[in-house]
């Protein structure tokens, strides 16, 4: 996603213009291991290695955009 005025790193803006979507495969493999899955990202964020909370917070964010 992209939200205009917010400044996003060089790697997430990167992955937005090549047509990344936020599936809930693509979400979960991010959350486990975020360096891994997008380098150099500037997000401060560890991961999410228990499968079930990570469902759970993927089922949780979907509830925000309905």
């Amino acid at each position: 996603g992209a939200v205009e005025g917010f400044v996003y790193s060089e790697a997430l803006a990167k992955a937005n213009e090549n047509g990344l979507i936020w599936t809930d495969e693509n979400l979960s493999k991010f959350l486990t291991d975020p360096q891994a899955y997008l380098p150099e990202h500037k997000m401060a964020f560890g991961a999410v290695t228990d499968p079930q909370e990570r469902a759970d917070l993927i089922a949780y964010l979907k509830t925000l955009s309905q």
